[in-house]
Formats: C-alpha cells, sequence, structure tokens
C-alpha cells in the first residue's frame, strides 16, 4: 500500500518541478541547520550531517517519492548509505 502511493506521488509532479521541490526541500532544511547546502554534499560524516542527511533522505523518499538512487546524488552520498539511512529508520 506504501509503495502504491509513493508511486502516485512520484507521478503527480513533472520532472523539473521535482527537480524544484527537492532542491528548494534541501534549501530549507540546510538553512533551518545553518549548514551549507555544499557542506551537506560534500559526504563528511562530522556531526550535525548525518542527521540532517536522514531527515531529507526519508522527506525525499517518503513524501516525494524519490529514488533511493537520485536522493544519494542530491545528499552527496551513495545508494547504499541511502538504504541503510531507510533501513534503521
Amino acid at each position: 500500500m506504501i509503495k502504491q502511493a509513493e508511486e502516485k506521488v512520484k507521478y503527480q509532479l513533472p520532472a523539473m518541478e521535482l527537480q524544484k521541490s527537492i532542491k528548494g526541500e534541501i534549501a530549507i532544511q540546510c538553512k533551518n541547520e545553518n549548514m551549507p547546502v555544499v557542506m551537506l554534499q560534500s559526504g563528511s560524516r562530522r556531526p550535525p550531517l548525518p542527521k540532517l542527511r536522514k531527515s531529507i533522505a526519508l522527506k525525499l523518499i517518503n513524501e516525494y517519492g524519490v529514488s533511493l538512487a537520485e536522493t544519494a546524488r542530491h545528499l552527496g552520498i551513495s545508494t547504499s548509505g541511502v538504504a541503510q539511512i531507510v533501513k534503521r529508520s
């Protein structure tokens, strides 16, 4: 049931609109944490980056229907890293 809902959300937004939404969400969450987006995408494990990546990854996957690979590209980590985030949550 969850996968069906994710698929519906995924196709509700056109590709360009989805990309704008993803970038906007990342910018908002980084701004709230006073963290530059470039730092988030650097792959660093320095606190508070892992916690911030986790919250962004879960939101992109669950609410926007973004794939693990696409989420990984936006966060500057590997696809398996995103899969571990989802698995642990």
